[in-house]
């Protein structure tokens, strides 16, 4: 696979849209202000409306923006169980603090991935042979700048460029326009989230991508998002294609 150098504008400094508002002394920082962003996760109750929000695409307090500490090592995986175990002894367990704990399994997943798979998750065709994908230099292009002409793809890929952040549910959508949809390398739309993410964490990245392109362990065959469906539940109002028009 052979990619096309792809020119974008200079992000943003601190731009004031993004998902993970960096801007805010809050949220950036190491060890400590990890540890605090997580003390006021908790303390807030959020825990209890995580499951109902998380697939929401813009708003700070619908995930818990743990992802840029925990890739970077400023907080770890057993400090957040510990966190919300704690609060379920509290307040009580429900669907919500069992999806915190069931997000943090696909994270160790992931890893155990790794472990068992090695670099047989880096060929083209993952873990199932054959054949390689497919890739289209020029949507590829298109796609990294945000000018599909797909309203929400583009608004998506604009944020990531934008602000090196992206919700979970956004950067499925966009990895599926890019794989069957623009008909694009997989490895390619992986590559180009390792060079902007700002919570970039190699095992969940390429375990996600080989996960939507079904060339991972899920007997599916791959996960296809239909955008327009996409767009009518996760952005009814059109609100997160107008911030980033």
């Amino acid at each position: 696979m052979s990619l096309e150098p792809v020119t974008l504008h200079a992000p943003a400094l601190l731009d004031s849209r993004s998902a993970f508002p960096y801007q805010n002394q809050a949220y950036h920082g190491g060890e400590q202000t990890a540890i605090e962003h997580l003390q006021q996760y908790f303390r807030r109750g959020l825990a209890n409306s995580y499951k109902a929000t998380r697939n929401n695409l813009s708003a700070v307090d619908d995930s818990t923006k743990f992802s840029p500490w925990l890739a970077r090592g400023s907080l770890s995986a057993p400090q957040i169980d510990q966190a919300l175990k704690a609060f379920e002894a509290e307040y009580g367990a429900n669907d919500s603090t069992y999806w915190i704990y069931f997000e943090l399994l696909w994270r160790d997943y992931f890893r155990l991935l790794h472990l068992k798979y090695g670099r047989l998750l880096y060929r083209a065709s993952g873990l199932k042979g054959g054949s390689e994908p497919g890739h289209n230099p020029q949507g590829f292009a298109r796609w990294c700048r945000g000018e599909t002409g797909e309203a929400l793809i583009d608004a998506g890929m604009r944020e990531l460029a934008a602000t090196g952040y992206l919700s979970n549910r956004m950067r499925q959508i966009v990895a599926s326009y890019l794989i069957f949809d623009l008909k694009g390398d997989w490895r390619a739309g992986a590559a180009w989230f390792e060079a902007q993410l700002v919570d970039y964490d190699v095992y969940s990245n390429q375990g996600n991508w080989l996960y939507i392109a079904g060339y991972g362990t899920d007997p599916r065959g791959g996960r296809r998002f239909n955008t327009t469906k996409q767009a009518d539940e996760h952005d009814a109002d059109g609100a997160y294609r107008r911030l980033w028009a």
